[in-house]
């Protein structure tokens, strides 16, 4: 019987990878995952190197990538259920829908990675390392994360009910973690959410209102506004909040792209860019207007969702900037790529608008304009 060979739809086109992949490695997956683990075991000692791979979609379940080089992968909608990922790199790898259910994640590497709506029911990631991890959305029922660390980790409207291993201590290290459906022994000090959404109503005893005092107390200073902790912020040209550049992070073309070609790829993520962006303002009146919004009545968004908003139209007019830069700052690039997703799952939960077409356009062609830089 012949082996089946894995389908690498990200790699059709011309087959070109942005990192350092060993292309002998990546030649030896396309033979199958049979192929691949029987290799793994013959030469235990090799840490493949798949880097920078665009594995989108592909079915890679049961494969044995345990202490590969992953990182800046295109993972997003990659069947690895089962998968052995321990001590793997992946770091700032796009796992965003991806399944990793009963995936083996134990002391992977997953710095700024994004596994926004990625499934990894009942996945092992002790001591894994989550740190400023994208878990938007994703379902982490039943996974062991004994010893992970979710420090700066975005938990918004994850699922954690029936998640082994987690304390309160661990959880508050993490962003939005009150947003995350959780089991009553991660309450926290936060109402937790319960399965059907509905979070418990507790009877709470009506006060008397206090006897007004002859002089009123001054009133104390209003606290100044904490930083939000998804990106360093500082004050732009217009005084408006704007990405922090890192002049240290900015990247050349490749030798074989031209100025022009950057210049235009950088016009066509402008186009698409201002197009969300209006979009997004639209789905923000609809939100507005429509009683069916989540706490119907309120005229006001959560403010976790707001910030991502906020965040958006701020930097998307750093990020247009950026790109037409002779040496732009990637890592500005790509956080903003994360926070497109983020905002995908938003404009689907809690904007009740489909914003799915254009999110994915704008992170293509974000992964397009990477592709131009070494």
């Amino acid at each position: 019987m012949a082996a089946v060979r894995v389908a690498l739809p990200g790699l059709a086109a011309g087959g070109y990878t942005r990192g350092m992949a060993d292309r002998e490695h990546l030649a030896k997956l396309t033979e199958g995952v049979e192929a691949w683990n029987a290799w793994r075991r013959d030469y235990p000692d090799i840490r493949p190197d798949l880097s920078a791979v665009n594995f989108t979609g592909a079915n890679l379940g049961g494969a044995n990538f345990s202490d590969a080089n992953l990182s800046d992968g295109k993972l997003r909608d990659a069947d690895l259920s089962g998968a052995d990922l321990e001590n793997a790199d992946l770091r700032e790898a796009d796992l965003s829908g991806a399944d990793l259910n009963g995936a083996a994640l134990n002391g992977a590497y997953l710095y700024r990675a994004a596994l926004i709506g990625a499934k990894l029911i009942g996945a092992a990631l002790d001591d894994a390392n989550l740190i400023d991890t994208t878990l938007i959305g994703a379902n982490l029922s039943g996974a062991n994360l004994t010893g992970a660390d979710i420090r700066q980790a975005n938990l918004m409207n994850a699922d954690l009910s029936a998640v082994k291993g987690l304390d309160c201590d661990g959880l508050k290290r993490a962003m939005h973690w009150q947003l995350a459906l959780r089991h009553s022994e991660l309450d926290c000090g936060e109402p937790h959410r319960p399965e059907n959404g509905v979070a418990p109503v507790e009877d709470t005893p009506v006060a008397k209102a206090p006897t007004k005092p002859a002089v009123e107390p001054a009133a104390e200073p209003a606290a100044e506004p904490a930083e939000k902790s998804h990106y360093r912020i500082k004050l732009g040209p217009d005084d408006r909040p704007a990405m922090e550049i890192d002049p240290e992070r900015t990247r050349r073309r490749r030798p074989d792209v031209s100025r022009d070609q950057q210049l235009a790829a950088a016009a066509d993520l402008e186009n698409s860019l201002r197009e969300l962006i209006a979009a997004v303002r639209k789905a923000l009146a609809g939100f507005m207007e429509t009683e069916a919004r989540p706490g119907g009545g309120h005229n006001r968004l959560p403010p976790a969702i707001a910030d991502i908003i906020d965040q958006v139209v701020t930097d998307a007019e750093t990020l247009i900037l950026q790109a037409k830069a002779p040496a732009p700052d990637l890592a500005t690039v790509r956080r903003f790529k994360t926070l497109t997703g983020e905002l995908d799952l938003v404009l689907k939960a809690a904007l009740t608008g489909d914003g799915a077409g254009l999110t994915a356009t704008v992170i293509g062609k974000i992964d397009t304009f990477l592709g131009l830089f070494e």
